[in-house]
């Protein structure tokens, strides 16, 4: 039987599940995320939102589908 173990020597059955606390801080940092995204592109001019393709009111909908397709993890690592 073939099993992998992570870097910090834990395998995939044997590993800890996450804690509440963890499970809110990423639930937190992840709307915090969605926030910073939307007023972003909130703040852009009607002109630039024409140019890349985007209406006003779809914003939310727009930032909700691409960090969806992309993982948060990939938002974070953006500094």
């Amino acid at each position: 039987m073939a099993y992998c173990v992570d870097e910090i020597g834990f395998s995939a059955s044997s590993r800890p599940k996450p804690s509440l606390r963890l499970k809110f801080r990423n639930m937190l940092s992840g709307w915090f995320i969605r926030r910073e995204a939307f007023n972003d592109l909130n703040r852009l001019s009607p002109r630039y939102l024409q140019d890349i393709g985007i209406g006003r009111g779809d914003i939310a909908s727009v930032v909700d589908r691409e960090i969806g397709r992309m993982g948060l993890d990939e938002f974070r690592s953006r500094g």
